[in-house]
């Protein structure tokens, strides 16, 4: 049993009466009477609230919510794509890194060489410890070659190849920088290292001088290393790295 509705008694016969205001109505629903043509019949113990009311907001009001909404859209809009270009920015950095990386891991070995005085080459060979261990046991090997050389008949063979100007050569790297000797092994200059940290370079500079140059003559230095025995990198493509030189000719076209 109802006795009360929002704190409102019924009157004395126990009735309530509801309207409503404006656009607003109360009624009883109206039922089609089954086989009764143009009869209708009230629905029992139920009431139907509804309201016929218009817009409530003006043509402007929408205009005004669309136009706010179209600004919050492209400034998301703008943020997408921000972060999308971010993303893609990210991902050829990504790119770039890992190809980087790979050319440093395996470009590790270098030499250079600079002619002058005539017949004498500055040699520089070196190898880079890219990796994020210590390598021991480091073994690095420059073979000269000289080519086109310019000589007398009948000469020895032992009088062309190049010699080590005295005093010239220096191994430096973990070992510091004093002066060490390099070994001659199978025609190639040697040098030696217990170790090399991680991000450090072991490098062998010598200058030598090649006997009866020509205006033809160059020479080619060509350097690999080996790390406890085994060639580096792994990469055979990258296990040298060659370089050639000619010789400068003087004022009166000779070398």
């Amino acid at each position: 049993m109802i006795r009360e509705i929002n704190g409102q008694r019924p009157d004395e016969h126990g009735r309530f009466l509801l309207s409503a205001t404006g656009c607003y109505w109360v009624r009883q629903p109206q039922n089609t009477v089954p086989g009764a043509r143009n009869l209708l019949a009230l629905e029992p113990a139920t009431l139907q609230i509804g309201n016929d009311c218009g817009p409530c907001c003006v043509c402007d009001d929408y205009v005004r919510v669309y136009k706010g909404l179209r600004r919050v859209w492209q400034t998301y809009k703008e943020i997408g794509q921000r972060a999308v270009a971010t993303r893609d920015q990210l991902a050829l950095n990504i790119l770039r890194f890992e190809e980087s990386k790979a050319c440093r891991q395996n470009r590790i070995l270098s030499v250079q060489a600079l002619p002058h005085n005539g017949n004498k080459v500055e040699l520089l060979a070196a190898v880079c410890n890219a990796s994020g261990d210590c390598t021991l046991n480091v073994e690095l090997r420059l073979r000269v070659t000289v080519n086109n050389q310019k000589f007398p008949p009948d000469l020895l063979a032992a009088a062309l190849a190049p010699t080590v100007d005295c005093g010239s050569v220096l191994l430096s790297g973990d070992r510091g920088l004093e002066p060490s000797p390099i070994a001659l092994v199978d025609g190639a200059y040697v040098g030696f290292w217990d170790y090399v940290d991680p991000g450090q370079t072991a490098t062998m500079r010598l200058r030598i001088s090649v006997p009866y140059v020509g205006p033809a003559t160059s020479v080619t230095a060509c350097v690999t290393a080996t790390v406890d025995g085994v060639a580096v990198p792994e990469d055979p493509e990258y296990q040298e790295d060659c370089v050639t030189v000619g010789f400068p000719l003087d004022c009166e076209g000779g070398s």
